[in-house]
């Protein structure tokens, strides 16, 4: 069984603003199909909830940054999560 951990790269302090937009960095491959649309099914029906806007950005390889965080600023995302799993 597998678990994630995100590292956030950027945090809300209590007296910031909401978050209304978030950015996920995901590294295709790392999670089956199934356990990865079922993670985001979940994360999404909680941003949802809770108002926020969740933008998920794939880079394969480190090639891929780049582009990945340059789509993450054209979105305006509050904060960038990278998600890792841990085998």
């Amino acid at each position: 069984m597998s678990r994630t951990r995100s590292h956030g790269a950027g945090e809300q302090s209590s007296t910031a603003h909401p978050l209304s937009r978030v950015a996920i960095l995901w590294r295709p491959g790392t999670l089956s199909e199934d356990a990865f649309k079922h993670m985001l099914q979940e994360t999404q029906a909680m941003a949802h909830s809770l108002g926020v806007h969740i933008q998920v950005v794939e880079a394969a390889k480190v090639e891929d940054f780049d582009a990945a965080f340059s789509a993450m600023a054209q979105d305006r995302a509050d904060v960038k999560q990278a998600v890792e799993v841990i085998e």
